[in-house]
Parts: structure tokens; sequence; C-alpha cells
């Protein structure tokens, strides 16, 4: 191994490590100063049923339900992790830890896969020391484990060229989205812009619409028919209060998803540079001949 090649290697292992560590590190302390102070109880009712059902071995002993209904499958990797570790705000938050090296790792591959070493380091550095993006990887929250499903799902969908079974998995992955949060069906369209993008470059096949399309009916329907139906009432009183239920019109519900691009978490310099790496890609890609010629 020569110089240049150990010291590239080293300096690989080292942010590593770094990324371990600052995810373990204090992991039960109190969430960042930046991180909106109504949010913070949020971590209890998450990981509540869980916890229940860990103790008392009860998933409903009151009614305080909305994990189990709304993101049943975190409500049961939660109680995975309180029966290895034990009920602690340790134990809730390493589900997120866990997904989000997961993150981490998937994007590295993807990136090193299309792009090179290089690139890979430079992507995952930017994300893996973002603030908002670590805030949330320590927190007894959804939203990273969701982030992964749903990047599963956008890299199976990249590669369904190779086999059908990147299709299957693009829809079984998106499925595990919903399951851990209902809200991600906001996401849904943007498979649909997939579908417009993949017709304009002459790549689409309603076979592989059809194989992604199927794990997504068939698991949301048993949990439709065996969680959904039966509980309705519970699902009742959460529905009214989201968003995406509580306005008068379809335009409304169309337009919500947009009201994120107000959040904090795009005034982040990282989450700026990286649109402005994605514009500058899409404008690139566009003015490319080959790209227009498959326009006209």
């Amino acid at each position: 191994m020569n110089k240049k090649k150990f010291i590239s290697n080293s300096f690989f292992l080292l942010i590593v490590f770094v990324l371990f560590f600052i995810r373990f590190f204090y992991l039960d302390a109190d969430p960042s100063f930046f991180k909106r102070v109504g949010d913070i109880a949020d971590e209890g009712y998450w990981a509540h049923n869980a916890r229940t059902a860990v103790l008392f071995d009860n998933w409903t002993a009151d009614d305080q339900v909305q994990s189990l209904f709304l993101s049943p499958l975190y409500a049961f990797l939660v109680y995975g992790s309180f029966k290895l570790g034990g009920v602690s705000l340790y134990s809730a938050r390493m589900v997120s830890v866990f997904f989000s090296l997961l993150i981490l790792l998937a994007l590295y591959l993807f990136i090193k896969a299309e792009l090179g070493k290089t690139a890979a380091y430079g992507a995952v550095v930017m994300l893996g020391f973002n603030p908002w993006f670590l805030i949330y990887n320590k927190m007894a929250l959804v939203e990273t484990t969701l982030t992964f499903f749903l990047l599963m799902s956008l890299l199976c969908w990249y590669f369904q060229e190779r086999s059908a079974w990147y299709s299957l998995g693009s829809g079984i992955f998106f499925t595990l989205a919903i399951l851990t949060k209902i809200t991600a069906i906001y996401f849904f369209p943007a498979f649909v812009l997939l579908v417009l993008f993949d017709t304009i470059r002459k790549r689409f096949s309603f076979q592989k619409l059809f194989i992604f399309i199927s794990p997504i009916f068939v698991l949301l329907s048993i949990y439709f028919y065996f969680i959904f139906l039966p509980h309705w009432l519970q699902y009742q009183k959460y529905f009214t209060g989201l968003m995406m239920f509580n306005h008068k019109n379809v335009l409304e519900i169309m337009a919500n998803p947009f009201h994120l691009l107000s959040n904090n978490f795009f005034s982040d310099l990282s989450i700026f540079i990286l649109f402005i790496l994605f514009i500058i890609y899409g404008l690139v890609t566009f003015l490319q001949k080959p790209f227009r010629d498959t326009l006209q």
C-alpha cells in the first residue's frame, strides 16, 4: 500500500469513527437548542405504545395510541430496541441512530458506484455532519427511519432497468415508509413525476410499474383490513388534526407539501448548497443535446 492510499484510507476511517462517535456520544442528553421546543415532547408519544407493551405487556394500556396506529412499523422497531436494551431514552433513540448510519452507508455506496470515491466522501461528510440531520438522528422521532425507507425506494427505482426485482424493492420500501409514518403518502406524487420522466425518456414499462404497485397494494390492504378498519374511531381523531386532511379543497391539500420549504431546515448552509448543486446539475442535464433530443 503506497503512502497516498494509506493516508486516504486513514482519513476515511477517521470520518467513519467521528460519524459514529457524535451519534452515540451523550445520546440520552437533551436535544440541541436549535430544535423547536414544541417537538421535543413528540419523543414520548412515538415511543409510548412500545413502552407500555414492554412494561405492561399491553400495546393499548390507555387511549394514547398514535404511534401504534399511525406508525406501526416504527412502534415495532422501538419495541425491539426496548427488548434488547431496556426501556430508556437511550434505547428509544437507538432506532434513529441505526437508520441514520444505514442512510449514510446507502448514500456512500450509491454515489461511489455512480460518481466515484471522492464524490461519495463529500456526500457523506456533507450529510453526516449536517446539524439538522444530526439532531433528528439523535432523537426518538420517526423522520430518520422514514428517510431511510424513502431513500431506498428511490434508489431501487433508479436501478429498476437492471432487474424487475428493483421495482419490487422500490414498492416494498415505499410501503415500509408509509407504515413508518402515514404522512409518507405525501411523497407518492414524486413517483408520478418519475413515471412521467421515464415516459419522456422512453424508459417507461407497464410491467415494472405493476411490479412496483403490487406490494404497495398487498401490504397496505393487510394494514387497512387488520389495523385501520378495526380501530377507525382512534384514527378519526388523529386524521381531523392532520394538515393533509384539514383543508377545504383538493388544491389546498396538493399545495400543502410545498409549505415545507418555509421550514428552517432549508435555510441551513449545507442544505442550501445541495439545492444549488441540484439546480446546476438539472440545468446541465437539460442543456445536454441527448436530453434535448429525447424531449423533441
